[in-house]
């Protein structure tokens, strides 16, 4: 089992499955599952729109950068598998997200249609925004700790 951690969030494996790995984000302090967050390591059109990385904070426990930390020790992950970098998209209207996704030092490449057959178009994302982030020296990052435990 791959376990991952920093100072306040843990991440632990949920689903592993076609080279895309599945975690429930839970507080470190007392274990509280607070979210969910996933990553997808192929590059294809597919992930392109839809990200290589996902993340989710329950309601009442946003605010506290918990998606952020969770992306950097994806990042992490991605690294020591061997990506440079990652694609990571959002909803134009999805504030929260951009800003957080921004704070990862990222470039913007674009704001695209989502094509219609696309998974997103049925959830009703008609565009994302589409950023690249440069995740070389991800590994070198002690700040975040990974422990496999099988």
């Amino acid at each position: 089992m791959i376990k991952l951690h920093d100072d306040e969030i843990v991440l632990d494996l949920s689903i592993e499955f076609e080279n895309s790995l599945f975690f429930h984000i839970n507080r470190k302090e007392d274990n509280k599952h607070i979210g969910n967050c996933g990553l997808r390591l192929d590059k294809n059109k597919n992930n392109y729109i839809l990200g290589n990385i996902e993340y989710e904070v329950f309601n009442e426990y946003q605010g506290n950068n918990y998606a952020y930390k969770a992306c950097l020790l994806l990042g992490k992950v991605a690294s020591m598998k061997g990506a440079t970098s990652l694609i990571l998209t959002a909803n134009p209207d999805n504030i929260a997200s951009i800003k957080t996704i921004e704070k990862l030092d990222v470039k913007h490449l674009e704001v695209k249609k989502v094509p219609k057959s696309h998974y997103l178009y049925k959830k009703g994302d008609r565009y994302v925004t589409i950023y690249e982030w440069n995740i070389e020296g991800e590994r070198k990052n002690d700040r975040h700790k990974i422990n496999k435990r099988k």
